[in-house]
């Protein structure tokens, strides 16, 4: 099946004092739909149109800024770090690997209130929090990051 719709899913790492490393998100409240009601942990993110890297970078510039308030710097690297395609739904997400240090500006401090969805203030969790908690839709990034050493 052709992939029709697209999706970015942006895991903003930073290192932790004390070594290892932590992993920005924050919750969602799901206000409508089949899941009204429950609260989801998750990475910053969203549907985009983009068929290659380079729109993928200003997907994931667009996102990072209107979820968490932070701004991709110019020139900044973001990493694809898998894709994960969903053939029967003709759906792909990207999962995008980007540093702190390659971001300015300051997390949101509010919570983000929209007509379906409430977007909690944007928080960090070591890799073994993030097992814990992280909504099962972006699971599959989990072995991917132990793959980059970044589980530690």
């Amino acid at each position: 099946m052709e992939v029709l719709t697209y999706a970015v899913v942006i895991v903003v790492v930073r290192k932790r004092e004390g070594g290892g490393y932590e992993f920005l998100v924050f919750d969602v409240e799901r206000l409508k739909g089949r899941n009204t009601g429950h609260t989801l942990v998750k990475f910053p993110g969203g549907g985009g149109k983009f068929m290659d890297f380079q729109k993928l970078s200003w997907t994931v510039r667009r996102k990072l800024f209107g979820e968490t308030g932070l701004m991709l710097k110019i020139g900044a690297n973001v990493q694809e770090i898998m894709p994960n395609d969903f053939p029967d739904k003709g759906h792909r997400r990207h999962f995008a690997l980007v540093w702190l240090d390659a971001c300015a500006g300051k997390l949101r401090d509010v919570v983000d209130r929209k007509p379906h969805r409430n977007l909690g203030v944007p928080y960090w969790l070591s890799f073994e929090e993030l097992e814990k908690a992280i909504c099962d839709t972006h699971w599959p990034i989990l072995r991917r990051l132990k793959e980059l050493r970044l589980a530690v």
